[in-house]
């Protein structure tokens, strides 16, 4: 059944809705992402298309493996200034779609703002540490987390699994810059060909203006 998936849904202060893709799948080598049928973005692994802007209504996403076979296919309720990720899930070919929506509204602090998605499907639940202190914890798969305040800083961002002193990934040199927005995105897997890995994102609340 296809399902309209809308979560956490809120208005914006941008004039159109927005989307990009995200291929998360691990196992994949090139997913296409196809809005309304069209294709629209392929993405390599573990690779982020540029923010499209849309239309308010209900359009039908689709993925598609490098043969063209669709591995899932959903409708997103999308009205004006609404911005999403569209994430490619799943380990290849059970890849499925994650809907990931993007807060807008900025909050005017001094600060860096920061939250994680933990799209890895074999690691367990998994606590975070900035420069060896605690910010997240038990965050399992697929979890998006609450954004949270950083000092604008320079950071080694640490995964650990949770209530343990293993060490899973480090992730080294990474710079949190006052009033920008990240999603620290989690992919791979803990025991596979494509090895747990990090990317980190500029969401859409660290642009200004109403187009992005």
């Amino acid at each position: 059944m296809l399902m309209v998936n809308n979560p956490e849904a809120v208005a914006g202060r941008f004039l159109y809705p927005y989307i990009r893709f995200f291929n998360a799948s691990p196992g994949s080598s090139s997913l296409s992402f196809a809005f309304n049928d069209s294709t629209t973005a392929t993405q390599p692994y573990a690779t982020f298309s540029r923010y499209i802007q849309t239309e308010a209504g209900l359009p039908t996403i689709s993925v598609y493996d490098t043969q063209g076979n669709m591995l899932d296919r959903i409708a997103l309720s999308l009205d004006g200034g609404q911005v999403y990720t569209i994430a490619a899930i799943g380990k290849f070919p059970d890849t499925h779609l994650l809907i990931i929506p993007e807060p807008t509204a900025q909050n005017k602090l001094n600060v860096s703002n920061l939250r994680i998605a933990n799209l890895s499907p074999d690691v367990p639940d998994v606590d975070i540490f900035a420069n060896g202190f605690p910010i997240l914890q038990d965050i399992e798969y697929p979890e998006i987390s609450r954004y949270i305040y950083l000092k604008p800083n320079h950071y080694t961002y640490r995964v650990n699994p949770e209530n343990s002193n293993d060490v899973l990934l480090t992730i080294p040199g990474q710079t949190a810059n006052v009033g920008q927005y990240y999603t620290l995105y989690l992919v791979g897997e803990a025991n596979g060909t494509q090895p747990l890995s990090a990317t980190i994102s500029l969401d859409a609340a660290s642009y200004t203006g109403q187009y992005l």
